[in-house]
């Protein structure tokens, strides 16, 4: 939940987004449902489902939206990180060791709170002081896509779990058979034709 609150505090637009898009993918869910089985009709239970499953798919698209938000400012973090590794180096040729690219990352994370509750830290090796601001954002980036697909499989599961118990929970009405009059006063289903009453003017020639 800490994640949501800093979204809250730091991006307004995560929040409208990711409620909009909440509430459309609940609504989406129910006209489905629906159309699929005409003769359903909803009960307490089915909406206390819904009700649930639009709690948690908001929740989930919020996230979403935090995350591409995160990957919209990614390139925006690098000139930060330059001046992070600056403080350990001004030799844009050195290469840096885990530890130090530990601390450059933990002092970027602590620059931007949200960031704190997607990732825990990072080392890098193998990069020099002016490769590794590049680098870090690089893999910020590719971090967070991974984040996505995880927030929308999860997603996926909440909705297949919410369709089957909505299913099996709703009421489902019978179609009711119609009976109409005969002439000869009882009742027949609707659908079957009446026949008039009157002579048979079939017939076959005899034989001379």
């Amino acid at each position: 939940m800490g994640a949501l609150f800093n979204i809250l505090h730091y991006s307004m637009g995560s929040l409208f987004w990711g409620v909009f898009i909440g509430v459309a993918c609940l609504a989406l869910f129910f006209l489905l449902i629906k159309g699929w089985y005409k003769d359903a009709h909803f009960n307490i239970a089915t909406y206390i489902t819904g009700a649930v499953l639009g709690c948690l798919l908001m929740f989930q698209c919020i996230l979403i939206c935090g995350s591409i938000s995160i990957i919209r400012l990614a390139r925006s973090y690098e000139p930060t990180v330059t001046a992070f590794v600056e403080t350990i180096t001004t030799a844009p040729g050195q290469y840096i060791t885990a530890e130090e690219s530990h601390a450059v990352v933990s002092d970027m994370i602590s620059h931007s709170p949200l960031l704190a509750h997607y990732i825990g830290g990072g080392e890098f090796t193998g990069y020099t002081a002016a490769e590794l601001p590049r680098a870090i954002t690089n893999e910020l980036e590719s971090y967070m896509r991974y984040y996505i697909l995880r927030r929308i499989l999860w997603s996926l599961g909440f909705v297949i779990t919410g369709a089957v118990i909505v299913i099996k929970t709703m009421d489902r009405q019978r179609p009711v058979r119609r009976r109409v009059a005969v002439a000869s006063g009882g009742y027949a289903p609707s659908g079957e034709r009446r026949r008039r009453p009157g002579r048979d003017n079939r017939r076959i020639a005899r034989r001379r």
